[in-house]
């Protein structure tokens, strides 16, 4: 999918606006290993901090996941924004489609980069066969809440996020474990 967004002839700066205000032409595209870096660059404004190397390595086993979306937004070839989108299958209910990352770089906020990024992943999850898209975003995040309600997205229910840390599998099978 390769999408073409124009400048909005106003120029203003409404997150709910649908057009890209840019003077050059905003490209929607499918990542590509060559978008490593720019992937790495982009990252820390999700509060993730990862290597070109990293990132390579996880767009490699993303591309073996058919349910899998990951696109970047482009001006004049710089990499200014992202997002990635999973189908979920669930036995409890038909599943959704998740955001799981949406990412502008500061400078290019307020311009409409990211609602070009998430109407793309909405009209991905729709031909995927999702029914609902869905994402979390933290709770000390406020400008992106108010920003996903001003494109369409509702508050639903709060929730905490539990894990626990597994052991890295490469420190047994790799042979790097200490002894």
């Amino acid at each position: 999918m390769r999408v073409h967004c124009h400048r909005q002839k106003d120029g203003g700066r409404d997150a709910g606006a649908s057009a890209v205000n840019l003077a050059e032409p905003l490209v929607l595209r499918p990542a590509t290993e060559q978008d490593a870096e720019d992937i790495a660059r982009i990252l820390p404004d999700l509060g993730y901090a990862s290597t070109a190397a990293e990132v390579r390595q996880r767009m490699t086993r993303l591309a073996d996941q058919p349910d899998q979306m990951l696109m970047i937004a482009a001006v004049a070839d710089a990499v200014i924004g992202l997002c990635q989108a999973q189908r979920i299958y669930l036995i409890a209910s038909d599943g959704y489609a998740e955001v799981h990352a949406l990412a502008v770089l500061k400078q290019w906020q307020g311009r409409g980069v990211g609602r070009a990024l998430v109407n793309a992943a909405v009209q991905w999850a729709q031909d995927a066969g999702a029914r609902r898209v869905r994402l979390r975003s933290g709770v000390h995040r406020e400008d992106s809440h108010q920003f996903y309600e001003a494109i369409g997205f509702t508050r639903q229910r709060a929730s905490y996020a539990f894990e626990v840390q597994l052991p890295d599998p490469c420190d047994e099978s790799c042979g790097t474990a200490s002894t």
